[in-house]
């Protein structure tokens, strides 16, 4: 008895979108410089991971769209 669940664009979109600025800010503070190590780890975590699940919501979405085809 396992539903599927149905990926939305706009979650798509949004993941994307949070992903992409995440690698923005981290960029931004790999030009101007690092005071903490431990700021510097979880920002590499947290663009790691936010960019993963925008891959993986990427490909649910594709395939949805090729079985519903």
């Amino acid at each position: 008895m396992e539903e599927k669940k149905k990926v939305s664009i706009v979650v798509i979109i949004l993941s994307c979108l949070c992903a992409v600025l995440w690698i923005i800010n981290l960029i931004m503070h790999f030009t101007h410089g690092y005071t903490d190590s431990v700021q510097l780890i979880l920002h590499i975590l947290c663009a790691v991971c936010w960019s993963f699940v925008a891959i993986i919501y990427i490909f649910r979405y594709l395939k949805l769209i090729k079985n519903n085809s």
